[in-house]
């Protein structure tokens, strides 16, 4: 979202982007007063998961996705077109996201500037770090995966298992082995996505270069994600929402 002044009042300009569709919607909203856009600027404020970046950020991002949807055969809707008009953008061009070329970008930017940070005792920090990043951080509330497989993955394990005490931990680990290794490039763009949104913010939660850590030992397919903390949480925070939709069912 973007936030340009019009008139006496303002435009809000949205984009959405989406994994498997490119850009999916575009819209603007007028804010047409100063309480309208305090109000809107308060609720992103509260939003943990929204922070403000870059221009470029944006531009980055808008042209991944038109990459994306052009390889998908999808066009975005003609109010791109005007949102770019009004942000007065005529740059944009599909790009394909390359997660391995990114990483490799900041890997160089780090040992140019902060090599410190590309130390082992500090990827070992981030490694460890990232285990509290699904419980402190907003952005990750969403960090989990839940279908149709994994639930099947799941009630397999408790079928087999029934009530016994390891049952859960059992679970935890054959979704780490049987859904999020074979959907490890998906969290490895995830991830370095994420990296690059850090980055470009003015007040990021964590420092970038550790989700840039977690995004590159992710890359490395011969570091298995159940020694990654992070991925242990997800795998949790998997576990907990199949149990939470199984209770709201009364099953």
């Amino acid at each position: 979202m973007a936030v340009v002044p019009n008139g006496k009042g303002h435009l809000r300009c949205s984009v959405l982007l989406k994994r498997g569709r490119g850009v999916a919607d575009s819209f603007i909203i007028p804010l047409q007063t100063k309480k309208e856009l305090k109000s809107f600027l308060d609720m992103m404020k509260l939003e943990g998961a929204f922070l403000e970046t870059s221009s470029e950020y944006f531009d980055q991002r808008l042209c991944h996705g038109l990459a994306e949807g052009a390889a998908l055969g999808n066009a975005p809707s003609f109010w791109l077109a005007h949102v770019a008009e009004v942000l007065g953008k005529d740059q944009w061009k599909a790009t394909v996201f390359d997660a391995r070329h990114e990483l490799a970008l900041m890997r160089a930017e780090l040992k140019r500037e902060k090599p410190e940070l590309l130390s082992n005792k500090s990827c070992r920090k981030s490694l460890i770090d990232s285990a509290e990043w699904c419980d402190e951080h907003h952005f990750a509330d969403s960090w989990f995966e839940d279908d149709a497989e994994v639930d099947n993955v799941i009630a397999a394990v408790f079928k087999k298992k029934g009530n016994k005490p390891d049952a859960e931990w059992t679970a935890v680990n054959v979704i780490i082995e049987s859904i999020l290794e074979k959907r490890r490039q998906v969290w490895l763009e995830r991830l370095t996505l994420n990296a690059l949104w850090l980055k470009a913010s003015k007040k990021p939660p964590l420092p970038w270069h550790q989700m840039f850590h977690l995004a590159e030992i992710v890359a490395d397919r011969a570091f298995p994600l159940a020694e990654i903390p992070l991925m242990e949480s997800i795998a949790i925070q998997s576990l907990g929402a199949y149990l939470s939709r199984r209770e709201d069912e009364g099953q």
